[in-house]
């Protein structure tokens, strides 16, 4: 967010007198006079950048006014981006030399409340740039909440993309061929006065490559498999990522209004990489990568049981099944099933994974008519070499935390239908 992200008046009239207040009293702390008034004057004058320095020489002098002022602008953006963060750091440090500054922090947190409570209201009343100029701020300090709006506004088509002179939801509601006037004339002639030559950076996915043209779908767009775009490619760079299925990031012009049946154009089109995942999106593939991990660590809970852990008669009966040819899934079993949620694993700062999770290995035989079950915890790691559909084996480790002992029961059927995960 800019220096100029309120009107001067506005932002005069809500923390000016805070600021000017905190400025003024600069004089009794014993500061050289000549920085107080010049701190003040540039302040007064909407020179915020200037006022930003010399509230920094005021800090470096360990007065604790001057923290209290670069906490204030920090957190308005005023001479700087919003920078939440820096704004709470320069609020400890002001009352780390007086513990009367202590509630410069919440005066901080006000602010932070205010912001996030303006971005939702900017979406909620279409104000969508509006709202992006409060999320950002929010999003780099790490408030969910604005983290989530800020990936919405992007991946919804809600606000224009670097480069683009219009987001694509304002192109599909305004300038689309799906877009139905009572005129044809008059809405070619607004197409042409509106929309035609517009540079266009949007996200969509590739439905087909045919020739020269690539054919996108968009949301919103089309119902059905219709697509949305045709991108008509400039040439070969990108083309190498224009796969199907593939959700993109392209550029290219704006050169012709289709119909609800036929895609609009874009002409002198490139991809320029991968699109970020919407929310849903984003949570379907967390979904899977942890699918995954729970994978692996079942893996390795069967490799170990395996290695050293079935009973005897397993064995034997194992070896018998396949020895006599008889079918293994039907003959003799060996399953494993995880008991804990998906949550149970979780990515480490190396780039691996780490879980502690509980389940049951549960080995059963139509032939030896038995079935035998043990609860386990364990403790399961992957090393950050692994990739999902890797063998576990390879960059991986489990180990056994608890293991109860074994049931028996002399009807297979019986005993797995009690451990099903």
């Amino acid at each position: 967010m800019g220096t100029h992200r309120a009107a001067p008046a506005l932002r005069r009239r809500r923390w000016g007198g805070r600021l000017f207040a905190a400025l003024a009293a600069l004089a009794l702390a014993g500061c050289p006079e000549s920085d107080e008034e010049r701190a003040a004057r540039a302040y007064d004058r909407l020179d915020f950048a200037s006022a930003r320095a010399l509230a920094a020489e005021i800090a470096g002098a360990g007065n604790p006014r001057g923290h209290e002022l670069l906490a204030l602008m920090a957190a308005q953006g005023l001479g700087q981006p919003v920078d939440y963060a820096a704004a709470l750091a320069a609020a400890d440090r002001a009352a780390a030399l007086d513990s009367g500054y202590a509630t410069v922090r919440a005066t901080v947190l006000d602010r932070i409340a205010a912001d996030r409570a303006a971005a939702e209201s900017a979406f909620t009343d279409g104000r969508y740039e509006r709202a992006l100029r409060f999320a950002a701020p929010l999003a780099a300090f790490g408030d969910e909440a604005a983290k989530r709006l800020e990936t919405t506004l992007v991946t919804g088509h809600y606000v224009a993309l670097p480069g683009s002179d219009m987001p694509w939801r304002a192109f599909w509601e305004e300038c689309s061929g799906n877009v139905r006037f009572e005129d044809d004339r008059i809405a070619r002639e607004r197409f042409d006065a509106d929309c035609m030559g517009r540079a266009a950076v949007w996200d969509g996915t590739v439905i087909r490559l045919q020739g020269d043209v690539a054919y996108v779908k968009m949301r919103p767009g089309r119902p059905g498999a219709r697509p949305d775009l045709a991108l008509e490619l400039a040439g070969e760079e990108g083309r190498e990522m224009l796969r199907p299925g593939a959700k993109l990031r392209f550029a290219g012009q704006v050169a012709g209004r289709g119909t609800p049946n036929r895609p609009d154009r874009l002409t002198m089109a490139r991809a320029t990489g991968p699109a970020p995942p919407t929310a849903d999106e984003a949570a379907r593939e967390e979904t899977r990568r942890r699918q995954s991990v729970a994978g692996a660590c079942q893996r390795l809970v069967e490799g170990a049981w395996r290695a050293g852990r079935m009973p005897a008669w397993a064995v034997e009966t194992e070896r018998e099944v396949v020895a006599g040819g008889s079918p293994r899934s039907r003959a003799f079993a060996l399953l494993v099933g995880v008991a804990s949620g998906l949550d149970a694993f979780q990515p480490t700062p190396q780039g691996g994974w780490r879980g502690v999770f509980d389940g049951t290995v549960t080995i059963q035989s139509s032939v030896a008519r038995t079935a035998e079950a043990v609860d386990f915890t364990a403790e399961c790691t992957l090393g950050p070499e692994w990739r999902r559909g890797g063998d576990p084996a390879r960059h991986g480790a489990l180990r056994f935390l608890a293991l109860s002992e074994p049931r028996v029961d002399s009807a297979p059927g019986r005993l797995r239908r009690g451990n099903r995960p």
